[in-house]
């Protein structure tokens, strides 16, 4: 693209380039905030640039139920109504994994692909399932939570008890813990936050005026959660899907929060930036919260819940960006093992940043689907066992698959290659292509397509293909390749 008037642009260096100057540069076109689509913007955005009570069976779980609402306990047992946004179209491909090829020394051979669609999932943990896992003293044994992470990750989760089943997953409480050090727990945390909270709302007009940095980051904050799934009944404005609880969120007229859930979620947000000061807020958080806010429906856990995703996720935001082009580089190292000619017509268009896919491992595919598909989808993500090779990733404290997004990113742009061989695609229409892909991925295909791939390139045979691949590429690049990567 030659520009001779460009003010701004999003380059990965992260510098301007100034009025007047002719450059031959990429352009990561966007809009405004980066992640949004046409719907809340009328503007068709693209990447972020690379910078900165329900019946029990048992008389045990039927006490446990009632020691729990009665105290205050951990979570309700109430449903968070969620609603389907539009019926998700197929994806057009699907990918069958098979057999990797048994000699240590031959490269993996790329998946074939084929149109299939996947079977019917397995039924969500249900309420009886989670209600007798308790022992007698309302405690969830580790070895009993282990087995319950893997109903989860093969069927989700019934909502009727989601709220609660999340608080374990995102560590809120912890496997073992009785319930009486659940409510001690879920009070002591409780005021805590309302300790952080008060530290910006006693914050004057006098004093923000004075205040820089805090009055734009209250901005940028106020800016997308006005903004943030305001489709889906619990943000809509004016909603009457009722309101969170464990907070003082009320609706505020002429600011834009007309719904008391958007003041819970701003409140959440620029609490945040007062309990982690290094990291602040950054365009992306408002995405990672609002699901889980509709689930959890209490401000208080939700922070709590919130602080412990980014936990893991909270690398991705940094200045440094780390943490992202560590995961698109392994990204590109499975790609190259499972799709070696993708992977080299990447190369030759300057693709191996993949750029095209920063948005969807940035907030984990959050505004690639609707709000019950990114429930589900992120209830996989936390649940994966671990299967990769240690050579690549080691797992995460809790046993599950860190790289198992990365693995989803592999299969959708497995399922896009004869699109982008055969027509050739430059890095613009690359990106036109993979953003075309938001509300039309069934999430059952990625989650079930996903799976097999990563059974197939289990960790023995992806740790003997990696090598290979690598030396491969490593004699072409000195121009001393022998035989090419089969197709």
């Amino acid at each position: 693209v030659w520009t001779t008037s460009l003010t701004t642009c999003c380059l990965p260096t992260r510098k301007r380039i100034k009025s007047g100057r002719k450059r031959k540069i990429l352009l990561y076109m966007q809009a405004e905030d980066g992640i949004r689509n046409d719907l809340v913007t009328r503007v068709q955005t693209c990447a972020l640039p690379i910078s900165s009570g329900a019946s029990v069976a048992t008389s045990e779980s039927e006490s446990y139920l009632m020691v729990r609402r009665e105290s205050g306990g951990p979570g309700g047992l109430a449903a968070s109504p969620t609603q389907q946004l539009g019926s998700p179209c197929p994806s057009p491909l699907a990918v069958t994994a098979r057999s990797v090829a048994a000699s240590p020394a031959c490269p993996l051979p790329p998946v074939e692909v084929e149109r299939r669609k996947s079977g019917p999932p397995s039924p969500p943990l249900s309420v009886m399932q989670w209600c007798q896992a308790f022992d007698s003293q309302g405690a969830l044994p580790p070895e009993r939570w282990e087995t319950l992470r893997a109903a989860i990750f093969e069927g989700g989760v019934d909502e009727a008890v989601r709220g609660e089943v999340w608080r374990y997953l995102l560590g809120f409480y912890q496997p073992g813990w009785s319930a009486k050090r659940c409510v001690e727990h879920r009070e002591a945390m409780r005021q805590a936050y309302l300790q952080y909270k008060g530290q910006w709302k006693s914050i004057t007009p006098e004093q923000e005026a004075r205040f820089a940095p805090f009055h734009e980051r209250k901005w940028r904050i106020h800016k997308d959660v006005v903004r943030t799934d305001r489709c889906t009944p619990f943000y809509a404005p004016c909603s009457t899907d009722g309101g969170i609880v464990g907070g003082q969120a009320t609706g505020n007229k002429g600011t834009g929060l007309d719904n008391p859930n958007l003041v819970a979620l701003n409140d959440i947000l620029l609490t945040y930036s007062m309990y982690n000061f290094d990291l602040g807020y950054c365009q992306g958080m408002s995405d990672l919260l609002s699901p889980v806010l509709m689930v959890v429906r209490d401000e208080p856990d939700a922070f709590w819940c919130f602080a412990a995703l980014l936990e893991v996720l909270g690398g991705n935001f940094r200045s440094d960006e780390n943490a992202m082009h560590r995961q698109l580089e392994t990204l590109g190292r499975l790609l190259r093992v499972v799709d070696p000619e993708l992977h080299r017509y990447f190369e030759t268009i300057g693709g191996l940043n993949f750029f095209f896919c920063f948005r969807w491992v940035l907030v984990q595919f959050k505004r690639e689907f609707s709000l019950p598909d990114i429930i589900r989808l992120w209830e996989v993500l936390w649940t994966a066992p671990f299967r990769d090779s240690g050579a690549v990733y080691q797992a995460q404290g809790d046993g599950r698959c860190p790289t198992f997004h990365l693995w989803a990113c592999v299969y959708l742009l497995h399922s896009l290659r004869h699109q982008i061989l055969r027509g050739k695609l430059e890095a613009d229409a690359l990106l036109r292509l993979v953003n075309d892909l938001t509300g039309k991925i069934d999430v059952e295909d990625l989650i079930s397509n996903t799976r097999a791939l990563v059974v197939a390139y289990d960790d023995v045979a992806l740790e003997a293909a990696l090598p290979s691949v690598e030396a491969q590429y490593q004699r072409q690049q000195l121009g001393t390749a022998g035989s090419p990567v089969p197709d």
